[in-house]
């Protein structure tokens, strides 16, 4: 403990009369604390005043903290109603222990080497496409003429995308689909059609 704090425990336990003159902590320690010599009166004065402040202290008349948040009567009956699925849902499956032999194991090994091996390639493929449609992107952008035209292109583009923009699908687009989707959705918050959600 580093001197500051050993002074500090040494007044405070001076002025509540820890410490007796035959003590390991006695005059001498005192003295070679810098602790003044005190007398007994004021000692006993100083543990007078320490006990009066502590009577005026207040009370605590309850728990200190957050107070209680409101609770969901429905919500609580679904939690209680399925509070053992909860648990189950929560609570780790053990898996049963596998006896595989050597040449499995020796299988399984080749089979994943063999799948990093693929990935490998399949992801330097990945690459070199990047990599050459930005080389034909850099071409394109210095074949144009210097000026307002070779300006505008080279300009970054920092603006959102659009929050209903169309992703490509494999399938045609079904006519209506999207907004029959939202009119269920938007009934089954309502509650206008009496269904606990929309319909899949």
């Amino acid at each position: 403990m580093p001197f500051g704090m050993w002074r500090r425990a040494a007044h405070s336990a001076l002025a509540h009369g820890a410490w007796s003159a035959g003590s390991a902590f006695g005059p001498a320690a005192r003295a070679a604390l810098g602790e003044p010599r005190v007398a007994p009166a004021m000692i006993l004065g100083g543990a007078r005043h320490y006990a009066k402040a502590k009577k005026t202290q207040g009370k605590r008349r309850g728990p200190v903290g957050v107070s209680a948040a409101p609770t969901n009567a429905a919500m609580k009956r679904s939690v209680d109603a399925h509070w053992q699925l909860l648990m189950d849902a929560a609570t780790p499956t053990p898996l049963e222990p596998e006896n595989l032999s050597e040449e499995d194991l020796e299988s399984f090994a080749e089979k994943a080497k063999e799948y990093s091996r693929r990935t490998m390639a399949q992801h330097r493929e990945w690459q070199r496409d990047i990599n050459q449609k930005i080389r034909l992107k850099r071409a394109a952008l210095a074949a144009l003429p210097e000026g307002f035209l070779r300006d505008e292109a080279t300009k970054e583009d920092l603006s959102l995308f659009p929050l209903k923009r169309q992703t490509p699908m494999v399938t045609p687009p079904i006519e209506g689909f999207y907004e029959e989707k939202q009119r269920r959705a938007e009934e089954a918050v309502s509650g206008a059609s009496g269904r606990d959600g929309p319909s899949r």
